[in-house]
């Protein structure tokens, strides 16, 4: 054991750590768990949730056909890396000084393990501090922390499950950006591949979306800490923003689509007309000429 880890081992015992990924298909070993439920879901995300498991206890949790597997193994193409620790050290005996010191070096430890470096900060944009749990969110995972020292297996439970809510919390977090990220390039691409008859269809597809996945706080008021975390998780990754961007974006690419058919409409418009007015202006002529014709003719015959 190096000292970086001695250090790391005065305050933490590591539970679990997984790296994020996202996956087109199910893995092979994986089985869907039918007694997890998201139950402090909202509407269709509790119902289309789905979580599968392996033997070695990692997970894929599916939203709206996005997968996101929690794994032991890196990938090569992370989205993050949680972490599920136990605090070592009990803080109740300490007095308001030694707290606030052992909060620093602490709050040092979980920026190193979030940025690999101790330039995180961490105030309430992107951490929960309860007496129970603590979590910090990064700009690629979050670090879950258990509060409480010596506890029973029933209370062990208790917190397992409370980090393995978190972890679906941050799984809807992730399958929220993939779909908006999809959006985006599909909303980019239409205007320069030309594609405008299905720009329609692609901001149909985003309200759609909306209607039936995207809330604001997907978990129930009665979840409190559930939905407190979510609130952090949505101000500190901006999900709504960047849902709003590109709904703003489709309509921007539909305005843009809309007036260029208009001119070309009204360019089709006038070409017709010039075509039926020239057509007018030959028959007149012509029929003119049929006239000067025959009175020239008349007055001949004369």
């Amino acid at each position: 054991m190096n000292e970086e880890q001695e250090k790391k081992d005065e305050f933490f015992i590591p539970e679990k750590e997984f790296f994020i990924n996202v996956v087109n298909n199910i893995p092979k070993g994986y089985t869907l768990n039918q007694d997890k439920k998201a139950n402090f879901l909202h509407g269709l995300l509790k119902d289309d949730f789905k979580c599968y498991i392996n033997i070695y206890k990692e997970y894929v949790f599916e939203f709206f056909n996005i997968r996101i597997q929690a794994s032991l193994f890196k990938g090569s193409d992370n989205k993050g890396k949680v972490y599920y620790f136990s605090r070592k050290m009990d803080c109740k005996n300490m007095d308001q000084s030694e707290i606030s010191n052992y909060k620093n070096i602490e709050n040092a430890r979980i920026s190193q393990h979030l940025r690999n470096s101790f330039t995180l900060t961490i105030n309430d944009e992107n951490c929960y501090d309860n007496p129970d749990i603590k979590v910090v969110f990064g700009e690629s995972g979050f670090l879950f922390l258990n509060n409480f020292v010596n506890i029973d297996a029933d209370s062990k439970n208790e917190q397992n499950e409370k980090f393995e809510n978190t972890l679906i919390l941050y799984a809807l977090y992730i399958a929220y950006m993939e779909k908006i990220d999809e959006f985006l390039q599909n909303t980019s691409t239409l205007y320069f591949d030309k594609k405008h008859k299905n720009a329609s269809d692609i901001r149909k597809q985003i309200y759609i979306f909306g209607l039936k996945h995207f809330f604001s706080n997907p978990v129930k008021h009665s979840r409190q800490q559930l939905h407190v975390l979510w609130n952090i998780i949505e101000e500190y990754y901006k999900i709504g923003d960047k849902y709003a961007e590109v709904k703003a974006q489709a309509e921007d690419i539909i305005d843009i689509i809309e007036i260029e058919q208009k001119e070309y409409d009204d360019n089709k418009q006038r070409k017709r007309d010039n075509r039926i007015n020239l057509i007018a202006f030959i028959i007149t002529l012509a029929g003119a000429i049929s006239i000067v014709k025959d009175t020239i003719d008349l007055f001949k015959g004369g």
